[in-house]
């Protein structure tokens, strides 16, 4: 058995061929798809997380301040020793 060394005449050959016919087929909805899920993401997730970041902020700076103040007027370990 010989095996044909011209191009295009193996079995790889036209797999690669069709292979690149679906690729070049599906690409361009691929990267509609892509476009739409980047918009996506900066409308309507990045603004979202924001939002929920800056609420954990404010709730978090409550708390410290909250915090502050008590050690501020002492807790009741330093009451104990100034007596």
């Amino acid at each position: 058995m010989q095996q044909s060394t011209t191009p295009g005449s193996g079995c790889f050959e036209g797999f690669g061929r069709r292979f690149d016919e679906q690729i070049k087929e599906v690409a361009p909805r691929v990267e509609e798809e892509i476009r739409r899920t980047i918009a996506y993401i900066n409308d309507d997730v990045v603004p979202r997380v924001r939002r929920s970041a800056s609420n954990v902020l404010r709730s978090t700076a409550e708390h410290l301040s909250r915090g502050a103040e008590h050690l501020d007027r002492g807790g009741p370990r330093d009451r104990q020793q100034e007596r």
